[in-house]
């Protein structure tokens, strides 16, 4: 009998663990781990996805040096034609005081009726600097997001934190020290749950462009589309196993060329896939936002592996790089 009843236990493990989360979501605390796979429910429901672009104006990798102003105009231009709600930019000032010239850029992206969102003035590594140095780079880029979008106010409010490389503190003391701040000082976290390294596109798209290797960035289109809809897809498929549902996915793009000349493919794609875009507001309403992993690692993660590593213990970084193919590219 006493086998039984562990079992009859064991069985209902993930319901109930189901239930603990929501408990825990009040709590602010995610502390259990799953002993066994919860089956995957279906959902009838539409994905529902909102874009968020990092590194604006500019991303400081040396092999794109594209212009903000054009990467901008593009990515504004495609929000803007398949009727997106307001996309939310995080900003980097630093970027901008090395090129002043690009605050025509952001000036865009504002009028286009997107909005903005703090990644620290010098996009700093949680992992590398002091707590003092990264509080008061948080505070130096909130004199720039204020002469751009003016005061904090519910639908403008720009005190939506991005933590730079998902670096959210490589002990429990220094990551729960951040959060303090960040919460004191008014800020919601922009979690990440949909990542598909975009960025890792640009270094080889500036290679092949500069040879003029066509068939070489064909191949780099069709490798990014897959990319962006297995990548989702994945995500929602960890969420209803997580969670018992489709959640509010939150998707990482960054400002760079190749990005702006496949975001129009992007989009498409996914409304192939009958995608329903959301705001970064509306999304962060999801009540698993409300959970905390307790994620501190020397490496940077988004928020679903955070949630699957404390129910199921630590399975360790992912592979990196994670599109070794990309090296034969353009040689």
């Amino acid at each position: 009998m006493a086998h039984d009843a562990e079992e009859t236990v064991r069985d209902r493990l993930p319901q109930l663990l189901r239930w603990l989360a929501v408990v825990a979501a009040g709590a602010g605390v995610l502390g259990v781990r799953a002993a066994r796979e919860p089956a995957i429910p279906e959902s009838s429901d539409p994905i529902e996805v909102a874009i968020t672009v990092d590194d604006l104006t500019r991303m400081s990798i040396p092999s794109d040096s594209t212009p903000a102003a054009p990467v901008v105009h593009e990515l504004v231009t495609a929000f803007e034609k398949h009727g997106l709600p307001p996309v939310t930019g995080f900003v980097n000032g630093k970027r901008l005081e090395e090129h002043p010239e690009d605050r025509a850029a952001l000036e865009e992206w504002l009028a286009a009726r997107n909005l903005l969102g703090n990644h620290t003035y010098s996009h700093l590594d949680l992992a590398r600097v002091s707590l003092p140095e990264f509080f008061a780079d948080v505070k130096k880029n909130e004199k720039l997001l204020e002469s751009l979008q003016g005061k904090p106010v519910p639908g403008r409010d720009w005190r939506v934190f991005r933590y730079p490389f998902l670096q959210e503190g490589t002990s429990q003391a220094t990551r729960e020290a951040v959060r303090d701040h960040l919460f004191s000082r008014g800020y919601r976290l922009a979690e990440v749950t949909v990542d598909f390294e975009d960025w890792q596109w640009f270094p080889i798209f500036a290679r092949c462009n500069g040879s003029r290797d066509k068939h070489a960035i064909d191949m780099l289109r069709v490798r990014y589309r897959r990319a962006a809809r297995d990548t989702l897809l994945e995500s929602d498929r960890l969420s209803r196993q997580l969670f018992g549902r489709r959640i509010r996915q939150v998707l990482l793009l960054h400002a760079g060329a190749f990005t702006a000349e496949m975001i129009e493919d992007l989009l498409s794609e996914y409304e192939a896939m009958g995608v329903r875009f959301v705001s970064l507001d509306d999304a962060l309403k999801d009540s698993v936002y409300h959970l905390d992993p307790r994620f501190a690692k020397n490496w940077g993660s988004p928020f679903l592996y955070q949630v699957q590593t404390a129910l199921r213990g630590d399975g360790g970084p992912s592979q990196w790089p994670p599109y070794p193919e990309f090296a034969a590219y353009c040689h």
